[in-house]
């Protein structure tokens, strides 16, 4: 685990391809400046080495003027032998020691085939490296000199070199950006996780491979006399004792003797193995990948201790996860800077929005005159990173939280779960998704946000909307009729008790009438009302001193129109005081 890998970044000047390319490069083909670079961008760097080799004719199509220079540099088909001392050892890739001596980059497969082959190789060397220059630059009117860290290349073999010029870029950057792991404190040189597991791991190897011995060996201890020499050899017996259908045969007397005593290991080599359980949990804590992150926690702790011991997991590995995103805000900064280079051609490319919706967009548009209209190298742009759950774990970690929220909310408000379910399964990560997604919608009669609404899903929202307005129409008629049929039923209630009220009052002349004309009766009406109940409002008692003598005014027709009732009560109701004996004297 070299603790480092390298991304390089470049040009190509394949009119077929993308101008800009990316790919990765073996640590093992690469050298940078391990004194000078502390930052975790290089920029403080003075060098960095790529070593590749590359079919001659190859080497020579690319440089036609140093065809001598690269022929002279080439090996393979005519390596007289070991040596290579004008090299003298400095390829990085190293030399093995024995009788060969070749390079070890020659012997990767198969020494005799690499040898053999006619095929002939050169060696190149490409170096880019920061030499200072001197610059005047004018500020506010006046001209100052500066020093300034230029970016320069050279390509070269182990005898020649074949160029030596400026970057080619803009950006003054190294090409190849770095993916650390660790770096030492001490040299800033990488390392990665496996260094810090190597000790435990030994430690785990050796109690393994001790426990396995002593679970397949036995120990045998006996006195001189325990054996018979003529039944069995000493040889016989150590052959007996180890196979697991082994006859041993001692002297009589032996066994019951108790001369003979048989050790097994058992307890010792569990032992080891309980030591080893303990080194195997140190390495997954040293690494970082706990049982708990794993999902492989024991289901006896609570969820706050597995998301505390995924926390713990996660801070030895955030600092990896850190230079990863670092690196990955670097290549964004080279490539932003290249496009704005490069990119003066037109181009349609698409763009990925949110919801995976490709929109297509086009650069360095010509109007009819042939001028750019949107030339993107006058422009300047800024890369950064937003703060996203890109890793598969978190999308189906908030895809199955979401669900459990859309559950809980199912009896409290169904329509909000089925209005936004599709929205949920687009993060899900299950076969057949799109045909899911596309039942859920014509299910729920919800349009793709992606493609919007089709001509059916029109004509049906129409209709559900007429026959909506036709249920409230209908429900607001029947809720004004049932208005109505109130309001006449309290018109009729207050009419009834209107014509009571009159009712009574009729009632009541008529009795006041007869007790004006007949107060000689007044004292046998007061007994018979107080026999049925009747409290007299003003205070107990009957009508007491002489009842003032009223002249009696003609009484008008009773008509119909004038509230008068007729019928049962036409004899109290009518004009003339009944209800008195002629004979009594008035």
């Amino acid at each position: 685990n070299a603790g480092v890998g390298w991304l390089e970044i470049g040009i190509t000047s394949d009119p077929e391809d993308e101008p800009i390319y990316k790919r990765h490069e073996s640590w093992r083909n690469c050298l940078h400046d391990s004194l000078g670079a502390t930052r975790p961008d290089m920029q403080d760097g003075r060098y960095f080495f790529r070593f590749k080799e590359i079919d001659l004719d190859v080497a020579q199509a690319y440089f036609p003027d140093k065809i001598e220079e690269l022929s002279r540099g080439s090996t393979m088909s005519d390596w007289s032998g070991p040596g290579d001392d004008q090299w003298n050892g400095a390829w990085p890739t190293g030399r093995v020691t024995g009788s060969t001596d070749m390079p070890m980059r020659w012997i990767s497969y198969n020494p005799e085939s690499d040898v053999l082959n006619p095929r002939k190789r050169v060696s190149l060397a490409e170096c880019w490296y920061r030499a200072p220059t001197r610059e005047t630059t004018g500020a506010g009117g006046s001209s100052m000199d500066r020093t300034r860290m230029g970016m320069r290349v050279a390509i070269f073999t182990k005898f020649d070199l074949l160029l030596d010029l400026e970057s080619p870029y803009r950006h003054n950057k190294f090409p190849f950006v770095p993916l650390w792991c660790y770096r030492n404190k001490r040299d800033g040189l990488p390392y990665g996780v496996v260094r810090n597991l190597r000790g435990p791991q030994d430690s785990l190897n050796k109690l393994m491979s001790k426990a396995e011995f002593l679970l397949a060996v036995n120990q045998v201890r006996m006195e001189v006399d325990a054996m018979d020499k003529e039944s069995m050899d000493l040889d016989e017996l150590r052959d007996e004792i180890a196979a697991p259908d082994g006859i041993a045969i001692f002297a009589k007397g032996a066994l019951s003797g108790k001369k003979v005593e048989v050790r097994e290991h058992g307890a010792v080599a569990i032992g080891h193995l309980q030591q080893a359980d303990r080194y195997a949990m140190a390495i997954r804590s040293v690494s970082g990948v706990t049982m708990e992150n794993r999902g492989a926690g024991p289901n006896s702790q609570s969820g706050k201790a597995i998301i505390a011991k995924q926390d713990q997991g996660a801070m030895v590995t955030a600092e990896i996860f850190d230079n990863m995103l670092f690196a990955h805000q670097l290549e964004g900064e080279i490539t932003l800077s290249l496009i704005e280079q490069f990119y003066d051609e037109e181009k349609t490319f698409s763009i990925t929005g949110d919801r995976y919706k490709l929109d297509y967009s086009t650069i360095n548009q010509r109007d009819p005159s042939g001028q750019v209209m949107n030339d993107v190298t006058r422009h300047k742009a800024t890369f950064v990173i937003g703060e996203a759950p890109w890793r598969q774990a978190q999308a189906e970690a908030a895809f199955e939280s979401t669900m459990s929220l859309l559950a809980q909310l199912g009896p409290v408000a169904p329509q909000v779960v089925i209005s936004i379910l599709d929205l949920v399964f687009e993060w899900a990560d299950v076969p057949n998704k799109q045909l899911i997604l596309q039942r859920i919608r014509s299910v729920t009669n919800v349009p793709d946000p992606d493609k919007g609404e089709t001509q059916e899903q029109m004509q049906q929202k129409q209709q559900q909307a007429q026959l909506a307005k036709a249920e409230f129409e209908a429900q607001l008629a029947n809720f004004k009729a049932t208005i109505r049929e109130a309001n006449a039923r309290g018109e009729k209630l207050e009419a009834d008790a209107m014509a009571k009220q009159m009712e009574t009052l009729y009632v009541a002349a008529q009795a006041a009438q007869i007790v004006t004309a007949a107060p000689q009766i007044a004292p046998v009406a007061d007994e018979l009302v107080r026999s049925v109940g009747f409290s007299d409002q003003q205070g107990d008692g009957a009508l007491n001193g002489p009842v003032p003598t009223v002249e009696a005014s003609p009484v008008p027709d009773a008509q119909q129109a004038d509230g008068a009732l007729v019928g049962s009560q036409a004899g109290i109701e009518s004009p003339e005081i009944t209800g008195i004996d002629p004979g009594v004297p008035q």
